[in-house]
Formats: structure tokens, C-alpha cells, sequence
């Protein structure tokens, strides 16, 4: 497996807030689904970041 990096943004309360809940209605982690929404926008991500 390759290096890990960590990445940060910040998103308003209200962003943050609709993310988790979109989270945890999906069964994921908030970085699976930023991972999944970004590779569903067409950016190449590793299929190994979208299981952790």
C-alpha cells in the first residue's frame, strides 16, 4: 500500500452537519464519501481509499 497523506478543507457547521448525516445514512466514514463523491466526478481515485 502506498504512503498515506492527509488532506484538510474547511466546510461551514451546515455543510459539515449534512455530510455526516449523509454519512452515516450511506453506512460510511465522511472521507469514503467525499472519496466516493470525488471518483463519481470523474477523479482517479485508488480503490483502496474508497474501502478505508
Amino acid at each position: 500500500m502506498s504512503e498515506l497523506k492527509h488532506t484538510s478543507f474547511y466546510i461551514s457547521a451546515e455543510g459539515h452537519k449534512a455530510l455526516r448525516l449523509e454519512a452515516i445514512k450511506r453506512g460510511l466514514s465522511m472521507s469514503q464519501l467525499i472519496a466516493r463523491a470525488l471518483a463519481d466526478a470523474g477523479v482517479d481515485i485508488p480503490a483502496e481509499d474508497l474501502k478505508k
